[in-house]
């Protein structure tokens, strides 16, 4: 975790502050489901 912290903060340059909702929403099947269907979406308006 603390080294996707530290991507994060390269790639964004902020600090990363949603670490209780990630951990209460990372194995939660429906935002699994959401999360899923946005990539397939944006891929499909990228062709």
């Amino acid at each position: 975790m603390k080294l996707a912290h530290q991507i994060y903060s390269k790639d964004y340059g902020v600090k990363f502050t949603l670490d209780h909702c990630w951990r209460e929403l990372r194995h939660d099947r429906s935002g699994v489901l959401l999360l899923h269907l946005q990539r397939v979406t944006s891929q499909k308006e990228e062709r």
